[in-house]
């Protein structure tokens, strides 16, 4: 894959990383889901520290040189995610953590794999 085509492919997938996490931490902000995080256990600041951290990583996924870092921190609030959901036994909200755990993880790793992001 040429320079080129890495550039392309880390803007699609790192915009598509940012629409994701802007709307998920915007509506842990406006307190959209908050009888659901009630359900899991965790307090209402919790949940606007998670959509706060979302939203920032949604932004450092757009900075060059943020990126691989942000990509990482949006990993492991999704790595949180596997386990509430396992632990909650609501299996079928893994398969769309895994999709935007994947795509994270190719930010990362298109990143490293190219000199200008």
């Amino acid at each position: 894959m040429n320079s080129k085509v890495k550039r392309i492919a880390i803007w699609i997938c790192a915009s598509l990383l940012a629409l994701q996490f802007l709307g998920a931490g915007i509506g842990k902000l406006r307190v959209s889901s908050l009888e659901r995080w009630h359900y899991w256990g965790y307090s209402d600041e919790f949940m606007h520290l998670i959509g706060a951290l979302e939203i920032l990583g949604a932004i450092g996924v757009l900075i060059p040189k943020l990126r691989k870092w942000a990509a990482f921190g949006l990993i492991g609030i999704m790595l949180g995610a596997t386990y509430t959901h396992l632990t909650h036994d609501e299996i079928s909200r893994l398969l769309h953590v895994a999709i935007v755990t994947l795509v994270a993880g190719l930010v990362i790793w298109l990143n490293s794999k190219s000199k200008h992001s």
